[in-house]
């Protein structure tokens, strides 16, 4: 298997860091979230965004973004610990998320069957709420700030990772925790829950990352390569690859299979604070990936496979 990546887009549309991004899964729409506390919303070929925003009365970063497709919702969480939700293809505020934390949201995720949404924090709590009502269900605790959050094709289990170097597997809608997978003495920094549900792919601060086995809990190999502390990673749809970004700026792909470095691609130090993959683009060994930057960019890649 080879693959190459090309930067075809690289935007600039935040003062300071882009701290979030995210893809809309059927729609060439994508957002980014800036620690100037600007919204931004962006599609390939134009070289300004859709529409710009900012929650109002609120001056702080954006560390975390969601589409909702069935509600054409996109979902912002701020420093400040709230949730706001926003038309996503034109920018018009719907208002605040009914549940707050009492700190930065550092991730945002929704159930693959749309009826849940999961948020982490550095209040050290992931809520869970029913995206009907907005209500919260279930309150899980970590021990410190939760940094990244993953679902099971189900929707019935949520993993959770975060700084005090545990990745643990709650029941939903309960809330029960069902093991503790992992128990590191470094930072979680993301995660990503293969297509099949089989494997989840885990960031590290001082290392690369890993892959573990989600029925067993065992170690199914190492993610080697020159880049540390992985702050976004995606799998392909077809759970062929793992895209990682690391925090010195290089992008990489690994072969699943196999844990085998494919390729990897610097954009000079540019450190990678988030990233992106777009689903529905993985046709033809083609995949779009999009990452956000410490130097206030957003770069949109695409990776060719030949198998």
């Amino acid at each position: 298997m080879l693959a190459m990546l090309i930067l075809q887009h690289v935007w600039q549309g935040h003062q300071g860091a882009v701290l979030s991004v995210a893809h809309h899964p059927h729609a060439d729409l994508i957002a980014s979230g800036g620690e100037d506390g600007a919204i931004c919303l962006w599609t390939s070929g134009d070289a300004h965004p859709l529409w710009r925003q900012r929650p109002p009365g609120e001056r702080v970063g954006c560390g975390a973004l969601l589409f909702v497709p069935s509600r054409n919702w996109l979902l912002s969480g701020t420093e400040e610990g709230s949730i706001w939700v926003w038309e996503s293809r034109t920018g018009h505020r719907v208002g605040r998320w009914p549940v707050a934390h009492s700190a930065e949201v550092r991730a945002l995720a929704l159930s693959p069957d749309g009826r849940w949404l999961a948020s982490g924090s550095a209040d050290a709590l992931v809520l869970l709420c029913e995206l009907d009502s907005g209500t919260a269900t279930s309150k899980l605790a970590q021990a410190d700030t939760v940094c990244a959050l993953a679902w099971t094709p189900s929707s019935q289990a949520l993993f959770t990772a975060g700084q005090d170097g545990r990745l643990c597997v709650f029941e939903v809608p309960s809330g029960r925790l069902l093991r503790v997978l992992l128990q590191q003495q470094e930072w979680l920094m993301s995660l990503a829950c293969s297509p099949d549900g089989q494997r989840l792919a885990c960031g590290l601060e001082e290392s690369t990352g890993l892959v573990l086995e989600v029925a067993t809990g065992n170690l199914y190999g190492w993610l080697t390569g020159p880049s540390n502390q992985l702050t976004g990673l995606a799998w392909s749809p077809d759970g062929s690859l793992l895209v990682g970004g690391g925090a010195e700026g290089t992008l990489q792909v690994w072969e699943a299979a196999t844990r085998r470095l494919l390729v990897s691609q610097a954009r000079g130090s540019r450190g990678i604070t988030s990233l992106a993959c777009a689903a529905p683009r993985f046709q033809a060994g083609t995949c779009q990936v999009v990452t956000a930057h410490q130097e206030g960019e957003i770069c949109q890649w695409r990776l060719d496979v030949d198998v």
